[in-house]
């Protein structure tokens, strides 16, 4: 009964089971892989929450990167099983469960947002920097599990996000907003934990950002709620003095 959640290309291609895209983050193979997968999820999932507030996240970040990635492993795994000069068909057979995809592209988006960064990889003795990270993470599970493309696919994401490739695909600030306050969010704006969009910190920095482009002499910066002074406030009031 479980089989019909993963995403294999079989079932998609051949079967057109579609829902197997959209359901298959939900489920996990076994409780290893779930407890691993939430360890790694979590932090990732509540940074990512507070820069883009939880409608955002729910269905940018979570529902619809798992799917585009579901989406293009059943794309490689048919192209590689039914390639006519080396073909590899039990990838047809090949399964993407879970949120590791999903995972993958916050890593890559969290590497890239310092690449020189050295990380540790889990309990091993040595470090690598943090732009290297993600493959290195593909590299030892592959190594442990066989080759993961999932995981690929995830990576390959992530690093086209981080590189602004997937803008286009970005759920605009009006469309956000909008979604908020419909059917079934406007439900949950009160709940706690429920991360509004014009209080992440994410909205915070781009309306600070575009105050500060708007009056020239103000250096204030915006953050969750608070005011940072910046240098001209500081020279202002020692000029004053």
């Amino acid at each position: 009964m479980l089989l019909i959640f993963p995403t294999i290309p079989y079932f998609v291609v051949f079967k057109f089971q579609m829902w197997r895209m959209l359901l298959s983050e939900f489920y996990h193979s076994n409780i290893f892989s779930l407890v691993f997968c939430m360890l790694a999820f979590y932090p990732q999932a509540k940074r990512t929450e507070a820069e883009e507030g939880s409608v955002k996240f729910f269905v940018a970040s979570l529902i619809f990167m798992a799917s585009i990635s579901n989406l293009l492993f059943v794309v490689l795994c048919t192209l590689l099983a039914l390639n006519p000069l080396l073909s590899f068909p039990m990838l047809l057979l090949s399964s993407s469960a879970g949120l590791w995809p999903v995972v993958m592209i916050q890593i890559v988006s969290d590497c890239f947002k310092d690449p020189e960064r050295p990380r540790q990889v889990f309990f091993l003795p040595f470090t690598v920097p943090a732009k290297w990270y993600p493959l290195v993470l593909f590299a030892l599970f592959s190594i442990l599990f066989g080759i993961q493309l999932d995981f690929l696919v995830g990576i390959c994401i992530g690093f086209l996000k981080v590189t602004g490739k997937l803008k286009w695909l970005s759920l605009s600030d009006d469309r956000v907003l909008r979604m908020e306050n419909a059917f079934p969010f406007k439900y949950m704006l009160s709940l706690p934990g429920f991360v509004q969009f014009n209080k992440a910190t994410g909205a915070a920095d781009l309306s600070s950002s575009s105050a500060s482009g708007g009056s020239a002499g103000s250096s204030n910066t915006i953050r969750a709620g608070h005011i940072i002074n910046g240098p001209s406030s500081s020279s202002a009031s020692a000029s004053a003095s």
